[in-house]
């Protein structure tokens, strides 16, 4: 049996204009999308209900094709705690590794990303903000190395 919106949330505040299917109106400027996804319910607030609809349409394509990720799961874990863990558990007998590579990483400000979070983009930041530090050689022959030899032990 389908739920009937309240007379207050079924009109959007700042157009007069009804809300679409699944978009609440919470205050000013908070608008709620909700959207069933395999019998769990993905809440989501917007600034605006046409924000809100285009969400639950992006959202319905994705579900009908195949491609929804949830990704909850990752929103809280940050970048920071499963580098430190993976140094501490899989390279604790590799020094080389933890006195290079994991201090850049946890130094960097990805390092504080949600991995939800954890884009292409903000990948690329980090490489790019590295490669000031650590600059590529090309040596001769053609080939690249990365980070300079001078610079691990």
């Amino acid at each position: 049996m389908a739920r009937i919106k309240s007379a207050e949330n079924a009109k959007d505040p700042a157009t007069g204009r009804p809300l679409p299917d699944g978009v609440s109106c919470r205050g000013p400027r908070q608008y709620r999308a909700r959207k069933l996804v395999s019998g769990q319910r993905i809440t989501r607030t917007f600034d605006t209900a046409r924000l809100a609809r285009a969400w639950l349409e992006e959202t319905s394509v994705k579900v009908r094709e195949g491609r929804h990720i949830d990704v909850r799961a990752l929103d809280g874990l940050v970048l920071r705690t499963l580098i430190e863990r993976y140094r501490d558990e899989c390279m604790a007998h590799r020094n080389a590794d933890r006195t290079g590579h994991i201090p850049a990483l946890l130094s960097d400000p990805i390092a504080d990303l949600n991995l939800s979070r954890l884009t292409v983009p903000a990948v690329r930041g980090f490489r790019d903000r590295q490669g000031k530090i650590w600059p590529l050689r090309q040596s001769s022959s053609g080939s690249i190395s990365w980070p300079p030899s001078s610079i691990m032990p």
